[in-house]
């Protein structure tokens, strides 16, 4: 670098004979000051690179930011739904089992119901048999008292 800008506010041009400056020397600063345009000019579009470079990598990133952020919010949203369904499944497993439940216990009282319908039918045949049995032994002992008797009153009379 050619010149700072403290040295270009102090630039003092020597005078000629006719009161201009030598043209040498105003060349010269002439030469340094447009190098140092060149210099800066490159620095500046070096630079320009360089921020363009960065944006776009920004620019990249903040795509790839969206895309995770997208990313999170369907997977939160498919988590939602696999809780949802899941715990429509509970429900539906829970309801079917109720159902297979109740069925079975349903089935059960109607097997007791029939159990108890069938031991209540055989306790009025067996008090039918006995009762007919009971009327038919006494009606035969009274055949057969009626028989001893008649015996009897026979072996008195002879």
């Amino acid at each position: 670098m050619n010149y700072a800008p403290e040295e270009l506010e102090n630039t003092v041009f020597r005078s000629v004979v006719f009161g201009g400056y030598n043209k040498s020397s105003v060349d010269e600063a002439i030469r340094k000051i447009v190098s140092d345009y060149h210099e800066r000019e490159k620095e500046a579009l070096d630079l320009k690179s360089k921020v363009d470079l960065l944006t776009e990598t920004v620019n990249h990133y903040k795509t790839i930011e969206e895309s995770m952020q997208h990313c999170l919010i369907i997977a939160q949203h498919t988590s939602d739904e696999m809780i949802s369904n899941a715990n429509e499944k509970a429900k539906d497993i829970l309801d079917q089992a109720g159902v297979a439940s109740q069925k079975l216990v349903d089935d059960a009282y109607r097997q007791v119901n029939k159990i108890k319908f069938s031991y209540d039918d055989i306790q009025a045949k067996l008090y039918t048999f006995k009762v007919k049995n009971e009327a038919l032994l006494k009606s035969q002992l009274d055949i057969l008292g009626q028989i001893s008797s008649r015996s009897g009153a026979a072996d008195e009379e002879k």
